[in-house]
């Protein structure tokens, strides 16, 4: 798991969720989801609502509409039967207001008793539950069979960017300009955009998931690289092949996943060529677009270069290779913090951050791995206003962010790193850390996160991403090109999607 804490959307019940939910994208929801929703649906479900099959689970990343670099037609919301909900006025409300994720469920509930407790006027007789989940799939087959029947459906529940076109189009989630268009400067356009469907939020990315590179400082220095150099991936292979032979063919500048949905380096690629999985004008960029094949190659060159190793990862012998320092350089997003800290605290002082080399030297790639960990409100909630002021009041208000984070900190519980700029000046947020020897990793989260891209996601997201996936575990088999990868995904996106991807 990623971290040795577990929290709400989870810096570590998060990487096990993932990884089971693209395995899960292979096969749809599952059987058993949908026997749930026939009995929910006395049969069936009724017209124009959701079935098991008609959202496919959280694939990694997520995107409604593409990045504005990237313009493409989103998916139109279809209209809802929820009544309009007006602000909330002194002590009138009542009823249930509940939230669902995963992770740690206590951090949810605090963040609905903190709202009660300092606006009582607001939130009148309600009742405030968290309610939690195994894993984000679950999460989604529960909103899912609440929806369909009509009962019971969370005000606010947690996703990954990925199902929100899918969610979007099924009109479960109702639009966020309210929580967000007053903050719009705290996101980066190219996230934002990503959630978004004609003009309108609908999902808010309370942690957006920077890329990163980590790396052993010691480890880089014994081998004579400086990390400044690797400004570019030309120089990061490089630099890769020479850091293997140093090392006896034992260790490696990186390493390139081969289990759990081996798409994230693709994907950093792909972020820094400014490219998704289907373009612009409806079609599978494999097959049509040379920056993919360009993804693809730095992809396999990553491999024959020796600058990574295919293995496996989140499993015993892959925190093992961490710790022994087989890896000088991790690729990897702001969760890996939290991972790294519980997983190998005797390394303190010994690893640094920094951007990812991007394809010249003055463009480090910046982007956010599959978008990031997102709220969503429900277009069923009597309660839309409150469940956005909830959200403001806990992610968006400086006091806040920072009482829950020495809360948090008080509970040795990592605390999460802020959207907030304003926060930096004040404790936990402008202590340097000790672990990447002194480089204070909340503003470096920050400054990275500025201008970052995501991939773009649609409907059929997680169909496409399978296919990617079963060809990167071609290539990195050594049984597949990337040439040959390039022709192969865009005929399969064709003949199993069609040619809008």
């Amino acid at each position: 798991m990623r971290g040795s804490t577990v929290r709400w959307s989870g810096l570590a019940s998060r990487a096990m969720s993932r990884r089971m939910a693209i395995k899960a994208v292979s096969l749809g929801i599952g059987s058993s989801v949908l026997e749930m929703l026939l009995v929910a649906c006395s049969g069936s479900a009724p017209a124009g609502q959701p079935t098991a099959a008609s959202i496919a689970t959280r694939p990694s990343g997520a995107q409604p509409t593409v990045a504005p670099s990237q313009p493409t037609t989103a998916p139109t919301p279809k209209p809802t039967t929820a009544s309009a909900v007006t602000a909330p006025t002194a002590a009138t409300l009542t009823g249930s207001f509940t939230t669902l994720g995963w992770g740690d469920i206590p951090y949810n509930q605090s963040m609905l008793d903190g709202y009660a407790k300092a606006f009582p006027d607001k939130v009148g007789s309600i009742k405030f539950t968290a309610e939690g989940a195994k894993s984000e799939q679950e999460v989604l087959t529960k909103v899912l069979t609440a929806y369909a029947a009509k009962s019971g459906v969370p005000d606010i529940f947690q996703q990954n960017a990925p199902t929100v076109p899918q969610l979007i189009d099924q009109g479960i989630l109702a639009p966020l300009d309210n929580l967000i268009n007053p903050h719009k400067d705290v996101f980066s356009p190219g996230l934002l955009g990503a959630l978004s469907a004609n003009g309108h939020p609908y999902a808010f990315p309370w942690r957006p998931n920077t890329w990163m590179m980590f790396y052993r400082k010691d480890l880089l220095g014994q081998a004579g690289i400086d990390p400044s150099t690797l400004t570019t991936w030309d120089k990061y292979i490089e630099a890769g092949k020479a850091y293997n032979q140093k090392m006896n063919g034992k260790g490696w500048l990186t390493y390139e996943p081969t289990n759990n949905g081996n798409g994230q380096p693709l994907e950093i690629f792909m972020d820094g060529l400014g490219i998704s999985y289907i373009d612009p004008d409806g079609k599978p960029a494999a097959g049509n677009n040379p920056k993919m094949l360009q993804a693809l190659q730095s992809y396999e060159d990553l491999l024959t270069s020796k600058t990574a190793e295919a293995r496996s990862e989140w499993d015993a012998p892959w925190y093992t290779a961490i710790k022994k320092g087989e890896f000088a350089t991790m690729l990897s997003a702001v969760w890996l913090d939290n991972t790294l800290k519980g997983q190998a605290p005797e390394l303190s002082g010994k690893w640094g951050i920094m951007p990812l080399p991007g394809y010249s030297a003055d463009s480090p790639t910046r982007g956010f791995q599959e978008g990031s960990p997102v709220l969503m409100v429900s277009s069923t909630s009597q309660f839309k206003d409150l469940g956005m002021e909830i959200l403001a009041y806990q992610y968006l208000n400086k006091d806040r962010v920072i009482e829950v984070a020495n809360q948090r900190i008080a509970q040795k519980k990592g605390a999460f790193p802020p959207l907030l700029s304003e926060v930096l000046d004040q404790p936990p947020f402008n202590t340097p850390d000790p672990y990447y020897g002194g480089i204070n990793f909340f503003k470096t989260n920050l400054d990275l996160a500025r201008g970052g891209v995501t991939i773009a996601f649609n409907l059929h997201f997680a169909e496409t991403l399978k296919i990617y996936t079963n060809h990167l575990d071609l290539i990195s088999a050594g049984k597949e090109t990337a040439k040959q990868a390039y022709d192969a995904i865009g005929k399969e996106v064709e003949s199993k999607i069609g040619p809008g991807g």
